[in-house]
């Protein structure tokens, strides 16, 4: 059995895919948040409901991504 990621753990795994994918830009975990909401909104996904499943107020969702 595996033991659990560490946030130290996640953080390193995504920045050494980054580096094997040869990505210019600086990529961390929270990026891939901020991606996919954004994604998630141009594709149609209401702000009310996306605020719901990240877990922040339709407002920061609102003034954030809109």
């Amino acid at each position: 059995m595996y033991e659990p990621l560490t946030d130290s753990g996640i953080f390193n795994v995504v920045v050494d895919a980054a580096d094997l994918a040869h990505f210019d830009k600086n990529v961390h975990p929270h990026l891939l948040r901020h991606s996919w909401m954004t994604e998630m909104l141009r594709n149609g996904m209401s702000p009310i409901q996306l605020s719901f499943i990240a877990g922040a107020s339709p407002e920061v969702i609102a003034s954030c991504y809109t």
